[in-house]
């Protein structure tokens, strides 16, 4: 971890009152006032994603001072609630139509309170990337 960066253990709700639970590395001094990173849970991954491959992304761009959360969304890793699907691949149908993108508006919201990051850059793999599209939209 460089010296000017933070790991900040976060949690907020989401509009149904579940915690949900991150990691916010912050830079000393954000590149641009208001510009922050969202890295997507990866369907059932956490926030992590595999092989810590989010992990390996959160340095260069804090690196290039931009703050970065990862957080997990509700019913899986940390963050409070269950998922009621019994079937892994009926849980993947339910992020491909969107059922995490209230998690993401719930991280966004929470950020520009907090911080005051207005702007955002959403990225992430398989359903990570499909809830920030979906989230864009």
């Amino acid at each position: 971890m460089d010296a000017v960066t933070s790991l900040i253990p976060v949690s907020f709700p989401n509009k149904d009152g579940l915690r949900l639970f991150g990691i916010l590395h912050q830079p000393e001094r954000p590149r641009e006032a208001g510009v922050a990173i969202l890295l997507l849970s990866p369907g059932v991954k956490m926030r992590v994603a595999p092989h810590r491959m989010y992990n390996k992304m959160t340095d260069p761009s804090v690196a290039m001072d931009y703050p970065v959360l990862g957080f997990d969304f509700h019913g899986l890793s940390d963050s409070d609630g269950v998922t009621s699907e019994a079937l892994l691949a009926d849980v993947y149908g339910g992020t491909q139509v969107g059922r995490y993108v209230g998690d993401t508006i719930a991280a966004m919201d929470w950020m520009q309170e907090t911080y005051g990051n207005s702007r955002f850059i959403a990225g992430g793999l398989c359903g990570g990337a499909l809830i920030g599209l979906l989230t864009a939209e």
